[in-house]
């Protein structure tokens, strides 16, 4: 498969920060679900390593007379057009609503990116929406630093019971800051003005499509056996090895590869495995940080720097979305790694990622609780299918109740309900006069 071409902002050679690299968030979890307490992280010397292979953690651009304080490099940032827009089109953004024009303008991947994303106003921040990326820890600590009770929030969620963490990704749930709470002006603030510090998540492709493959599908969660093609293989009742695991990895690959063969193919597949530089595909107008999966202690320490400059006190990271199953090197088959560099060949190269196996988890693969998950998330399918109906099914007659409402205001307004009014009176004292026959 040739390289896709570029489509957003990317490393130039000479402008990367050495910052450290610590352990991914799929090898931090316990065996219990519950997340450790914050991150370690170790530096790392990459001076002597080529370009091409450099794994920095993240990057920092902006534009030469702006956020000097923060200590980011003073380079210009590497910039292109939107579908052929550039500056212009992003001056042309500023006077159209966001949901009616701004949008249209993208592509499926960046339109799901930015619906997906986070702003907050008065911090001047905004959160790309790049799907196993760590964006649920992201969420849950931003909301929580910017004072938003998720926890809380979790109740009114109808995931609350089988997956709390997902509670900042639910649209039926106000969390304030999420793109489907923001009214159109503090919309188009984000995307527009140039004070804003974007946000990009990033991952090294092998260990996210194998996140989202092992937290979506291997562990059978509602609703995503779904969004699968007809001709993928179906999963098992049972999962019995790791060896198991392993071929059932690299049947979905292949199936995947077969399935988005045709490039345009991605935009109908889950989004969970769409290419992260499609994703971000869009030129923000202001700073961006790139936040590398696996060096958050780095890239978290300058977003609380700038929160901090914003008077928002930043809290603990103490959430991590983690998978029953972590990232292990020997349960992806040298096809699968092979499939997976060439579909995501652009994704390496944009973000300088080494096309090879990343480093594992020091967590070992518990299939009781694999498949204790699994049944759970069955029975689980089944109560959310209900209380979801339920839901809708109250609402449309809600609805309904409305609108006969707002009917019978109407007819009590009509011209024709008060000229009629004394025949309603007239006949009303008529029956009230007429004797009552008793049997």
């Amino acid at each position: 498969m040739g390289h896709r071409p570029h489509t957003g902002p990317r490393p130039v050679a000479g402008e990367m920060s050495s910052l450290c690299s610590g352990e991914s968030h799929d090898s931090r979890s316990r065996h219990d679900g519950r997340p450790e307490q914050g991150c370690d992280h170790q530096s790392q010397d990459r001076s002597a390593r080529p370009h091409g292979h450099l794994p920095v953690p993240l990057t920092c651009s902006r534009p030469p007379d702006r956020l000097s304080s923060a200590g980011w490099p003073s380079t210009p940032r590497y910039t292109h057009p939107i579908r052929g827009g550039g500056a212009g089109h992003r001056d042309k953004a500023r006077e159209l609503p966001v949901t009616n024009a701004l949008l249209e303008d993208f592509d499926p991947f960046v339109r799901h990116s930015v619906r997906t994303s986070m702003f907050f106003p008065v911090s001047r921040l905004f959160v790309a929406g790049n799907p196993k990326a760590a964006g649920t820890s992201l969420r849950w600590w931003l909301l929580q630093s910017h004072g938003i009770d998720v926890t809380k929030r979790t109740a009114e969620s109808l995931w609350g019971e089988s997956a709390p963490t997902q509670t900042v990704w639910d649209t039926s749930v106000d969390l304030r800051f999420t793109w489907h709470s923001l009214s159109d002006a503090e919309r188009t603030d984000a995307l527009t003005s140039d004070d804003v510090l974007s946000v990009l998540p990033v991952r090294h492709p092998v260990t996210r499509a194998f996140s989202a493959w092992a937290g979506k599908y291997l562990t059978l969660e509602p609703y995503y056996t779904e969004r699968l093609p007809d001709d993928f293989p179906a999963a098992p009742e049972q999962i019995d090895s790791v060896d198991q695991i392993r071929a059932l990895f690299e049947e979905f690959v292949a199936a995947l590869a077969q399935a988005v063969s045709d490039d345009d193919a991605w935009a109908g597949f889950d989004v969970h495995f769409w290419p992260q530089h499609r994703l971000l595909g869009r030129t923000p107008s202001g700073p961006t940080l790139q936040l590398r999966q696996e060096a958050m202690g780095e890239g978290l320490a300058i977003i609380s720097q700038h929160l901090r400059e914003h008077d928002i006190a930043p809290t603990e990271v103490a959430r991590i979305n983690e998978n029953v199953i972590p990232y292990l090197p020997s349960l992806v088959s040298a096809a699968a790694m092979t499939s997976l560099i060439a579909l995501y060949d652009a994704d390496f190269e944009q973000y300088g990622y080494d096309p090879s196996a990343p480093s594992a988890s020091d967590r070992p693969v518990v299939l009781d609780w694999l498949n204790d998950v699994r049944g759970r998330n069955r029975r689980y399918e089944v109560l959310h299918r209900s209380a979801v109906g339920g839901r809708q099914r109250s609402r449309a007659l809600e609805r309904r109740t409305r609108e006969l409402e707002a009917e019978l205001a109407a007819l009590h307004s009509s011209r024709s309900w008060k000229l009629t009014q004394p025949l309603r009176w007239a006949s009303e004292r008529a029956g009230a006069a007429r004797p009552v026959e008793h049997d």
